[in-house]
C-alpha cells in the first residue's frame, strides 16, 4: 500500500514525519483495493478513537463541553495538518462543524472524510447521552453505490455532494455546555507543543524539505517524486521554488546535511552507514559534501560533539 502511494515503507512506525494528504488518501485507497472492500472507510471507522492520538488526543479530550473540545481540536490542528481548516458556524437552531480537508476530490478522499466523522463522534461521546446522534452528516463527495450503509453506520441522515464536509447538531445549550465532570483540564497547548514536533509545514520550501526527509528513508530523492506528492509537475514546482529564490538540489543538500548532523551528534551509527542512509553514492562523496557544507569532516564533527 505504501509503495503504491510512493511513500517509503520505512515510514511505518516512525514518528516526527509529515506526508501530504494526497499520499495518505492514496494509502487508504490502496488499503480498500487490497481488501476488496468498497466500504473500507465505514468498516475501518469503528476502530478509530481520538484518544489513540497521544498528547494531541489528550488535549482535545479535556474540553469542558463539546464545543470547547471542538475549539481545542481547532487550536491543535496545526500539529496534524498544514492546510486543514475547521470552522464552527451557527445557523438558526443548528450548529455546523466544518472540516475542510486538502485531499477533497482526490483518490481515496472518501475514506479519509469518513474517518474524520468517526473521530468527531468519539470526541462528542463523553458529553452526550449514549443514544445521541447528529442531526445529519454532510459529505463533499458523490453518493456511492453503498450509500445505504452510511445511515446504518452513523444512525442519522447523510447528505452527499454537499459544498463542504459538515457535522450538524442541534443548538441546545444544555448539551453544548454540558460540563465534563469537575476535573480541571491538565493538558495545555504548551504541553502539546513540548511533546510533539513543530506544527506541520505550511510554506512550499518547508513542505519540500519534509518530503525530502521522507524520501531519504528509501534513498530515492528526486524532484519528480516531490512534485507528484504535491500534485505539481516538475516545471511548476521549479517555478514556485524560483519565486522563493531556491533550487531543489540545494534544499536536498541542506536537508541531508541537517539529518547527517543529527545522526552524527545523537547516534553511534558508523559514518559509512550514514552515507548510505542519506543516499550518497559513496562515503567519500558524503564526506566531501559534509565538509563543504559544515567546514569539517563528519569524523571531526562527531569527535567535537563528544569533546564538548
Amino acid at each position: 500500500m505504501f509503495n503504491a502511494a510512493d511513500v517509503p515503507e520505512a515510514l511505518i512506525g516512525k514518528q516526527g514525519y509529515f506526508i501530504p494528504h494526497r499520499a495518505f488518501s492514496r494509502i487508504l485507497e490502496q488499503g480498500a483495493r487490497a481488501a476488496g472492500d468498497t466500504a473500507f472507510g465505514l468498516n475501518m471507522a469503528p476502530s478509530l478513537h481520538i484518544r489513540t492520538w497521544g498528547a494531541f488526543g489528550a488535549y482535545v479530550s479535556q474540553g469542558r463541553s463539546f464545543v470547547d473540545a471542538l475549539q481545542r481540536l481547532m487550536r491543535a490542528l496545526p500539529y496534524h495538518g498544514a492546510d486543514d481548516r475547521m470552522e464552527i458556524v451557527v445557523r438558526g437552531e443548528e450548529v455546523h462543524f466544518h472540516y475542510d480537508i486538502p485531499s477533497s476530490g482526490m483518490l481515496g478522499y472518501p475514506h479519509y472524510a469518513i474517518a474524520a466523522v468517526r473521530y468527531i463522534q468519539t470526541i462528542a461521546a463523553p458529553y452526550f447521552p449514549p443514544d445521541w446522534v447528529p442531526l445529519r452528516i454532510e459529505f463533499d463527495f458523490p453518493k456511492p453505490r453503498h450509500a445505504a450503509l452510511f445511515e446504518d453506520s452513523f444512525r442519522c441522515p447523510v447528505v452527499f455532494d454537499a459544498p463542504r464536509w459538515a457535522l450538524v447538531i442541534h443548538r441546545e445549550p444544555e448539551l453544548l455546555g454540558n460540563p465534563m465532570g469537575d476535573v480541571a483540564p491538565t493538558m495545555t497547548l504548551s504541553d502539546l507543543h513540548r511533546q510533539v514536533r513543530p506544527a506541520a509545514p505550511t510554506d512550499l520550501p518547508e513542505k519540500i524539505r519534509e518530503l525530502v526527509r521522507v524520501q531519504m528513508l528509501d534513498g530515492q530523492v528526486d524532484i519528480e517524486r516531490a512534485g507528484a506528492q504535491l500534485g505539481l509537475g516538475v516545471r511548476t514546482l521549479q517555478r514556485r521554488l524560483d519565486a522563493h529564490n531556491l533550487v531543489f538540489r540545494d534544499l536536498v543538500l541542506r536537508t541531508r546535511l541537517d539529518r547527517a548532523c543529527e545522526l552524527l551528534r545523537e547516534t553511534q551509527t558508523p559514518i559509512t552507514e550514514i552515507a548510505m542512509m542519506l543516499g550518497y553514492a559513496s562515503p567519500a562523496n558524503f564526506s566531501r559534501a559534509f565538509r563543504q557544507g559544515r567546514g569539517v569532516s563528519p569524523g571531526q564533527f562527531r569527535a567535537h560533539r563528544f569533546a564538548t
